[in-house]
């Protein structure tokens, strides 16, 4: 057998006959959504995906739209298929052959996009820097923040269940009862000397022009 790091491929040893073997973006899958017989599995390689129930796989990749072969979650609604890459928000309207990528150009948060939802034409993308929400199938986003009631703007994954939308965050769950217009966040506890610091506080601390800041208030 021959395998590659993206993933298992074809092979043919003289005199020996030629097998197919499942083809995979990557081996860490981060997310799978299935509907029907097919599989969509998102990897560190590429969107995979199998029309026969797993037996065989084909991949996609940025060369068919992707924004980036880092794919984060999925959510298929008929021939239509979300992929939240670590380069947007990817949409496929042909089951998955194409697709078309929607950046911060298009509104969103962040071009990390860790989760994707969607109830009929509103589109849901969990961002690094907030979640971002289109009520136009994903052709516009406006995007929440912790103005808006979010714990943090770090969001790792969400769900939505007819207006209320709970949104996953490093710093607490949000959830909204207004389609996610605004949220109440949930915390273990509200005492600010105990809450994490999220990704975000954190990276900003770790900036050159902070981190000279705290060395000369510790050498005071």
């Amino acid at each position: 057998f021959f395998q590659a790091e993206d993933g298992i491929r074809n092979y043919k040893v003289t005199g020996v006959q030629t097998c197919a073997l499942p083809i995979f973006g990557a081996n860490w899958v981060n997310d799978v959504f299935v509907a029907g017989s097919t599989i969509y599995a998102g990897t560190n390689g590429g969107l995979s995906m199998s029309t026969n129930g797993g037996t065989s796989f084909t991949n996609k990749t940025t060369s068919d739209g992707l924004g980036a072969n880092g794919v984060n979650g999925l959510f298929v609604s008929g021939t239509t298929v979300y992929a939240a890459t670590n380069g947007g928000l990817s949409i496929s309207t042909d089951g998955g052959a194409t697709f078309t990528n929607k950046s911060t150009a298009e509104g969103l948060g962040d071009n990390q996009v860790n989760a994707v939802y969607v109830v009929g034409s509103t589109v849901y993308a969990a961002t690094q820097a907030g979640l971002s929400i289109s009520t136009n199938g994903g052709t516009s986003f406006t995007n929440k923040t912790t103005s808006d009631g979010l714990g943090s703007n770090v969001l790792k994954d969400l769900y939505v269940v007819g207006t209320t939308v709970y949104a996953a965050t490093d710093i607490g769950l949000g959830i909204s009862a207004n389609g996610g217009a605004s949220f109440t966040n949930k915390l273990v506890t509200t005492d600010p000397s105990l809450l994490p610091r999220s990704e975000e506080h954190t990276s900003e601390l770790q900036s050159p022009c902070n981190l000279v800041c705290r060395l000369l208030l510790e050498k005071k």
